[in-house]
This record gives C-alpha cells, structure tokens and sequence, in this order.
C-alpha cells in the first residue's frame, strides 16, 4: 500500500499578497527564499514548495493589488529599479509591492487625526487601520492621542461626519443641535431664546474643514445663503438629514478659499486690511493670512495688505498686539482697536509710557 501523501498548499496567493503587502514597499523587496521560509514558519507543512512560489510570483509580476503594483526588483539590470533603490531609505532587492502611501504622506495623515475631538480608543483603532493600510512602511505614532486635554468628547463625532458627509454630497439639509461648554467644562445644549428647550439649527451644509486645530462646519440658514454660519463639529449633536433639498450657492463654493480668507472662523466678508510692519512680524502675517501683498516703505517698513473680515483681523491683531505692527485701514478697524486699548489700559491701570515703548522696541530688536 503507497505512503499517503503529504499535504501542502499548492496555491498561496493570498498568504503571499500578505506578505507583501505588510513587509515590502517601494525599494525593499523579499527574496523568494524569505518569502518561503515566512511560509513554512505560518504554514508549516503545508507551506508550497520553494519552485510554486516562483512560478506564482512570475504570475504576479506587474499586476497591481489595491492599488499597489508588484515587482521584482533588479537594480543589476535595471536602471529604474537601480533608481528606485537609491531613492530608498533600507534598500533591498527581490519582490515588492510599490507603496500606497510614502512614510511622509502615511505620517501626516496619522499625525492629522491629533487635532480631531474623538476619544483615544477610537482614534487608537482609526490609528491601527492606517498602519495595516500603508502596509510595509513602519510609522513612529504609538504615541498618538488627542492634542485636546479635555475628556469632555462628543461621542456622536464621527456619526455626525458621516451624516454630514451624506447630506453635502446629496445637497440636503441637516438638523442639530449645538452644544455649549459650561462653568464645569461640560458640555450642554445650547437653549432657545426662552431657555425653555434646546435650540434646533436647521441649516443647508456646504464643507467641512480644519482651521487652528478645529474641524468647522460651513453651512447656511436653510433656505437663506446670505445667512452665513460656522459651527464646530464636535460640538454638534442629535444630527439628522432633513428630506429638505438645497441648491448650492449660486456662485461656486470654496471652503478652502472662505477659511484662508479667514485667520478665526468668522463668516463676515472678507475686506482690504492695510497695515505698516517690520520684518519682525512677517511669520506672523504668513501663518495667519493667505497672500499677504507686501511692498517696501521707508526705514525698514512695509506696506502689508490681506484680505480678512474686520472681526477676524481685530482678534488677530490683539493677538500680536506686541508685534511691531499697525493697522493702517479700514479706520473702523483702527477706532475698534484704539476703543480695545483704552479698556486694557484701565481695566490692568496702565500708567507707563515712553519707557515702555522704548522697552517694547528693544524686545522686538532681539526677538
């Protein structure tokens, strides 16, 4: 009576892609002897011989898996892949698979989820999915959690993005309510005129898009596009869809554009801020305001102009009240910030004078 047989796998595919696809990316590749012995110590005797996975890999070559084209890397004969290799920062021959996203492009993205208000648990899992997604290229971001000290979440968070996602891609309205923080930094709806209940928006979603750390809803009262409003996402909740349909604005929407115009989350529009500044504030101006005009004056200083509603401006200049900044026009803009440095000055009894610009001047000549 003949040995029975001993099993094996004539057809590892899909054990192979794995491989792949976790340990390979653009430049470093696996022999087909590694890849063996990865499928021997997995499968053990039912790994396929060492010639099976030669002719599969043979099938494979040139083919593309999510994306993802495979390859045999052979910088001996070879100008590209020899390039390619190159570029790599632990360059390896063999069968790779070109990578999904490069460790800077992978990096971002992780690092971006930081600065979304979603418990850590969650944001752990979104974390993981993404480093099996790009596959062999390894990301330093354990260390990943909110940048937001707060343990006040919103557990509706990631449900109110997909809904808002499905009603802006299908051009319906939403209902919601708002949430406010109170005394205790914890958040409450936000209450109708009367107090008596809690306040319902019912608003037609244009965008949504992270500003300073903050992802915004950009919306419009139903029915009303004058009626402009910015909303924090993570502070909205009980979202519904609304079987109330809207046209998009009559002249082409860019969430981008609106909030570059837009150093804080006003929906004001946007006008001609003219301002005298020294080199000293030029980060300043760059970080803030998207294509500031800048032309040289006299004794080192230049004429800086940006688009920017007055509010948003006045905050900003607040801010860098101490930067070597003036705002020239519009003269509402200046009569505000005069009115603002009048009620610092008495509500914190300002008295100094010339020795404190002369000490406001030295501190800027070293900064």
């Amino acid at each position: 009576m003949p040995s029975p047989r001993k099993p094996y796998t004539s057809n590892a595919v899909v054990e192979i892609l794995e491989i792949l696809w976790q340990q390979t990316r653009t430049g470093h590749g696996l022999s087909t002897r590694q890849i063996h012995d990865q499928l021997k110590s997995s499968l053990g005797e039912f790994a396929p011989a060492i010639r099976t996975i030669r002719n599969q890999l043979k099938t494979l070559d040139g083919s593309s898996f999510l994306g993802r084209e495979i390859h045999k890397l052979d910088p001996k004969n070879s100008e590209d892949d020899a390039s390619e290799m190159n570029g790599a920062t632990d360059p390896q021959p063999g069968w790779r698979m070109s990578t999904f996203f490069d460790s800077a492009e992978a990096r971002l993205l992780s690092d971006s989820l930081a600065l979304s208000r979603i418990a850590n648990d969650a944001m752990g899992d979104m974390v993981s999915r993404l480093n099996e997604l790009v596959g062999g290229i390894t990301l330093s971001n354990d260390y990943l959690t909110t940048t937001n000290a707060r343990d006040q979440f919103n557990g509706e968070f990631l449900s109110t993005i997909r809904r808002l996602n499905d009603a802006i891609s299908d051009n319906r309205a939403v209902t919601f309510h708002y949430m406010n923080y109170n005394e205790d930094g914890q958040l409450e709806p936000r209450t109708s005129a009367s107090g008596a209940a809690p306040r319902e928006y019912h608003v037609d979603p244009y965008q949504m898009v992270f500003k300073n750390g903050r992802y915004y809803l950009i919306c419009a009262l139903h029915g009303n596009e004058e009626a402009r409003r910015i909303f924090c996402v993570d502070r909205i909740t009980d979202i519904a869809i609304s079987n109330d349909l809207f046209h998009p604005p009559k002249s082409r929407f860019d969430a981008i554009e609106y909030m570059r115009e837009r150093p804080y989350p006003v929906t004001d529009d946007a006008v001609d801020i003219v301002m005298a500044a020294r080199p000293t504030a030029f980060n300043y101006i760059f970080e803030w305001f998207d294509e500031p005009i800048i032309t040289p004056e006299k004794n080192g200083v230049y004429k800086v102009t940006v688009k920017a509603p007055i509010k948003a401006a006045y905050w900003w200049a607040l801010q860098y009240a101490d930067a070597q900044v003036e705002i020239k026009k519009p003269p509402e803009l200046r009569q505000q910030l005069k009115k603002a440095g009048v009620i610092l000055a008495v509500k914190y009894k300002f008295t100094g004078t010339n020795h404190a610009a002369q000490q406001h001047h030295a501190d800027q000549e070293t900064a």
